[in-house]
Formats: structure tokens, sequence, C-alpha cells
């Protein structure tokens, strides 16, 4: 064991990336499912903590080993971080068009009277690093069986780019850019979820699942054997 430290290192090295990226997906979902019946205030302050904690989770994974993961082949902590920049600006966006209850809770207002307002320039912004982000995992693909390459998530990538330059030309029409900003954050979420269904680590086995796929009960064979012996002896004494 002490001859291979390094490549022990380096092994647990991806799989803390891939961890990282996990944990970063699944924040980035929760900021998503902030629940609406929330003050704004108080909306807007768990939204960008979440959005907060998964840009440093992301950002750590691809420095852990270089974008590389466990199994983590494709530059898929780059794509995770590209989806990141539009769903950042896109929760923004949508958070400014809720209403405030400014009779309920008039603290709200002040809230909203401190808060830089995001524009489209943001979004336009977003998609470039976006895009720049992507390039990084474009240069990691894989192969098909006839020898073409390919990238597993240009798909995805490709429709929120798209939605995403719809966004930006909507923002003019308030009935529009509900809907494009729904279908941003929609599509984000697609690919989290995609994403984290991919990479996720498999849970500790329960006894009874553990029993099964062994298909015997420990120490049974030995419980059953001490038992028959016992019985034997007895029977010879009697």
């Amino acid at each position: 064991a002490k001859q291979n430290l390094a490549g022990c290192w380096m092994k647990r090295k991806l799989e803390s990336a891939r961890w990282l990226l996990v944990a970063g997906l699944a924040a980035m979902k929760a900021s998503i499912h902030v629940p609406s019946f929330l003050r704004w205030g108080e909306r807007l302050r768990r939204t960008t903590e979440l959005m907060a904690e998964a840009r440093g989770l992301l950002k750590q994974a691809a420095s852990n080993k270089k974008g590389w993961g466990w199994a983590v082949n494709n530059g898929e902590i780059y794509v995770a971080q590209g989806a990141w920049e539009l769903l950042s600006v896109a929760l923004r966006l949508k958070l400014q068009r809720a209403p405030v209850n400014s009779v309920g809770d008039p603290g709200d207002e002040k809230v909203v009277e401190r808060e830089t307002m995001v524009t489209s320039d943001d979004l336009r912004i977003a998609l470039e690093q976006a895009q720049s982000s992507w390039g990084k995992a474009m240069r990691r693909t894989s192969s098909d069986r006839n020898g073409a390459d390919f990238h597993p998530w240009q798909d995805l990538m490709d429709s929120i780019s798209e939605v995403a330059s719809q966004t930006k030309q909507a923002l003019a029409d308030p009935v529009g850019k509900s809907n494009r900003l729904n279908e941003l954050v929609s599509r984000c979420e697609e690919l989290s979820d995609a994403m984290a269904k991919r990479f996720h680590f498999p849970g500790r086995a329960s006894s009874r699942q553990f029993l099964e796929a062994h298909g015997v009960v420990p120490w049974i064979s030995e419980t059953t054997s001490s038992a028959k012996t016992a019985r034997a002896h007895k029977t010879e004494e009697l």
C-alpha cells in the first residue's frame, strides 16, 4: 500500500470531484425549488445562498483534477458550470417579476430597493460564459462504435443555449419573458437531473439487501450446526 500512495491519492481526488459535482447539482436543484410562499426577501436570500453554494462546489470539483472525476470523462463539471451561469441569472429575473406584498411584508420593499436589477445584458454575459465553459467540455468527446466522435451532453447544451438566446430577445415582452424564463429554468433543471442520475453514488445497502444479495443469513450454518451437535450429545448421554 505504501508503494502506491500517489495512485490511491489520485483515485480519491477523482472520487471527491464526482461527489462535489453531485453536491453542486443538488444545490442548484434546491435553488430552483425555493418555496414560493416565503417572503420575497427570504426567497432571494435562500436562492442566493444555494446558488453560491453550488458555484463553490462546482469550482472546487473542476479544480480538483482539472475537470476530471470518477467516470466523469466528458467535461460534465464544465457543463454544469455553464448551466449554473444561466440559471443564476434566470432565477433572479423570475424573482424580480414576483410581486412584493408591501402591506403584509413592508420590509420586502426595502430589500427590493437595495437589490441591483438583472437585465438582458446580464443574460447575454451569462450565455457567453456558459458557452465558454461548454467549449472546454466539448474538447472531451467520446467515440461511437464506428469511431465517430460525439459528446453525450451536446443536445442538452444546444437546447439550453437556444432557449437562452430566445429569452434574451423576449425580455421586452412581459408575457414572452415569463414563458421563456420558465422554459430556460426547466431546461437547466433537466440537465441537472440527468447528470445527477448519471453520477449519483449508490446508497449503503440495508441488512436485508445484503442477505438477499448473498443468499445467506450470517451465522445460520454455525447456529444450526451447534444445535444439532448439542442434541446429539444429549442423545448419547441418554
